[in-house]
């Protein structure tokens, strides 16, 4: 039985199919499979730079911003009598806090602020830690503060930084005017960084005999010695060479013993 026609008003009907392997020329495929190696190859840096930020964004969060290098310890050392916790109380360091962040000079400057700190050093140690290591001023003297029966512990420039009950083994350096609101005053501050070096100055056998340091003024120091005796030193200047004086004229008859001008000494 013969097919019957198709109509010319019909429309066509067209279906896509995949053309196998074997339809497409070899040298088609070489051609596309050129062309992917080449889009590979040109995108592969933008994708590895894109992953190394993203590796670096995560990395810098964790360290700068989590609190998975937050601050799990504050160590201190040479703490002393002020105490470890007074000087993690005034170093401000918070704990869980980045520590990659912290800012070391600021925590430094408020270590510093404790009149007994002479210096600090404060470093960071990861993953978790902050060491503060605090050096204490050592004590050379003792002020009387008024008529408060209390003391005032100077270092060796003078400054003030801890009040006791007893001078103990402390020589006494009476400035006169260094009461309790006195000791900030700059003439007060003279005075006492004058007498600490004197004091410092001293031989120990000098020392001994020693009862108290008279600064009334910064170029005004005597010494006071335990049998009544007065040595007139004058300013802190040449300190050492006045103190070799002063013990070699010891044994000279005479109350007062004036080695402010070591050329120039005489005994009364």
């Amino acid at each position: 039985m013969p097919e019957p026609r198709r109509t010319s008003g019909a429309p066509r009907r067209w279906r896509l199919v995949r053309a196998s392997g074997i339809a497409i020329p070899a040298s088609v495929r070489r051609f596309n499979e050129r062309a992917r190696a080449r889009r590979i190859a040109a995108a592969r840096p933008w994708l590895l730079a894109a992953v190394a930020l993203v590796v670096l964004g995560a990395s810098a969060w964790v360290v700068f911003a989590s609190s998975v290098f937050g601050v799990a310890t504050v160590r201190v050392t040479g703490s002393g009598f002020v105490g470890a916790s007074a000087i993690r109380d005034a170093s401000g360091v918070r704990l869980g806090a980045p520590l990659a962040t912290l800012d070391t000079d600021a925590i430094t400057a408020r270590v510093r602020a404790i009149p007994a700190v002479a210096d600090v050093v404060v470093s960071r140690h990861f993953p978790r830690s902050v060491l503060i290591q605090v050096t204490l001023r050592q004590p050379v003297a003792a002020v009387p503060i008024g008529a408060s029966h209390r003391y005032v512990q100077v270092d060796a420039t003078g400054v003030p930084f801890r009040t006791v009950s007893s001078p103990g083994d402390l020589p006494v350096i009476d400035a006169s005017a260094a009461a309790a609101a006195d000791l900030g005053r700059d003439q007060v501050r003279a005075s006492l960084a004058a007498a600490a070096e004197v004091v410092v100055a001293l031989p120990s056998d000098l020392r001994d005999l020693l009862l108290r340091v008279e600064a009334p003024s910064e170029s005004g120091v005597e010494l006071v010695l335990t049998d009544g005796r007065r040595i007139v030193w004058g300013d802190a200047t040449d300190s050492q060479q006045k103190a070799r004086v002063a013990e070699s004229l010891l044994a000279q008859p005479g109350k007062v013993i004036d080695v402010s001008a070591p050329g120039v000494v005489t005994v009364r």
